[in-house]
């Protein structure tokens, strides 16, 4: 299944790894390299940045999307969308 990550992206649920909160992540040493990353990006709305792995490869996606409403829509079942289609 895919879910709508803001910016006009989609994303495969299945591809995803974390989904951190960039105000919480910047309070730590530890997540230098996002830190680095979302300063070379120096976009204001930018509020989660989203870890996933396509193969061997791990990408950081930002999105102007809270944390909380991504976990909304990847906890949400196909059936909500399309209650009368069964074959989903």
């Amino acid at each position: 299944m895919y879910v709508h990550i803001g910016n006009d992206e989609i994303l495969n649920r299945d591809d995803i790894i974390a989904i951190l909160d960039l105000s919480q992540i910047s309070q730590s040493r530890q997540n230098l390299r996002i830190i680095n990353e979302m300063k070379a990006r120096n976009n204001p709305n930018d509020q989660s940045v989203i870890i996933i792995q396509k193969g061997d490869k791990e990408e950081k996606v930002f999105t102007n999307i809270a944390v909380s409403t991504l976990r909304k829509r990847l906890s949400t079942n196909a059936y909500t969308y399309f209650p009368e289609d069964k074959d989903i």
